[in-house]
């Protein structure tokens, strides 16, 4: 090799005039070198099934990705970029997934099938208990157990003073012990109070008696709640919710602990019985 010109012998030379900057000698069959530009941003190489050429680095198909991140580090995630990949943290592939890049996680409204156990330092769900509420002295001194027809639902009818549904509970030994109990009551309206007033309501009043195993003394809590029913038709339905503090003072719930429920209607502050 010269200064001039390439030589195999005496056969064939190829002068320096077609060698271009940035050009290479390749060949892509025997005894055919031939001159190749290199243009920015390509790499000689070879794809499989094809000759020597420029390929390409960028992120199109049969392209050659590049590192296109100044800092990316050891353990970092992967990110397409328009130029190639940078380095992505766990938080910030958290912020990418959900918008925040902190502990919370929004999976944008889609399911989670087929899981293993979820677990959770506090509580992830209500988990709910259709509890079966019965009288004391059902009928004339007490509440009134009533078919469901065409136009109710039926159970018990609560409709004068000192009416009271019990029912019980216990508490699970997967409750985290730091979350409220909620008790929903669904009923329907005994009478028709079409012609009553806008804020007419029901008032209920939950009683809440609990121990655990070992214990002598009743905890206690009362929970009141009146709902504004209006100028409702007979037999509408509504539902009251009540909030059973798990930490009161002096009352906390415990995990396993036995409940005692006894629900009645407050007639003396109820518009509607």
């Amino acid at each position: 090799m010269t200064t001039e010109k390439w030589t195999d012998g005496t056969d064939s030379f190829i002068q320096k005039s077609l060698f271009d900057a940035h050009t290479v000698l390749i060949a892509i069959a025997d005894n055919t070198p031939i001159a190749l530009v290199v243009g920015e941003q390509t790499v000689v190489g070879r794809l499989t099934g094809e000759n020597i050429t420029a390929v390409a680095i960028g992120i199109s198909d049969n392209n050659i990705v590049q590192i296109d991140h100044a800092t990316a580090t050891d353990n970092d995630y992967a990110k397409f970029t328009a130029a190639g990949l940078e380095g992505r943290s766990f938080s910030e592939v958290l912020a990418d997934l959900s918008g925040q890049a902190g502990a919370a996680f929004d999976w944008n409204g889609q399911n989670l099938t087929n899981t293993g156990t979820i677990t959770a330092q506090t509580s992830v769900w209500h988990h709910e208990h259709d509890l079966f509420a019965t009288s004391l002295n059902p009928g004339a001194s007490g509440a009134t157990r009533t078919a469901p027809d065409s136009n109710t639902i039926g159970g018990w009818q609560l409709n004068a003073a000192g009416e009271t549904l019990n029912f019980e509970a216990h508490m699970e030994a997967e409750w985290d012990a730091s979350s409220d109990l909620i008790i929903n009551a669904w009923w329907e309206v005994n009478v028709d109070n079409t012609g009553g007033a806008g804020g007419d309501t029901v008032d209920l009043q939950l009683v809440v008696r609990y121990k655990g195993e070992g214990e002598t003394a009743i905890k206690t809590q009362t929970v009141e709640v009146a709902t504004t029913v209006g100028a409702s038709a007979r037999y509408k339905q509504f539902k009251t919710t009540f909030t059973i503090d798990y930490d009161a003072a002096n009352n906390v719930i415990d995990s396993l602990d036995v409940l005692s429920f006894a629900l009645n209607l407050e007639t003396d502050t109820s518009e509607v019985h």
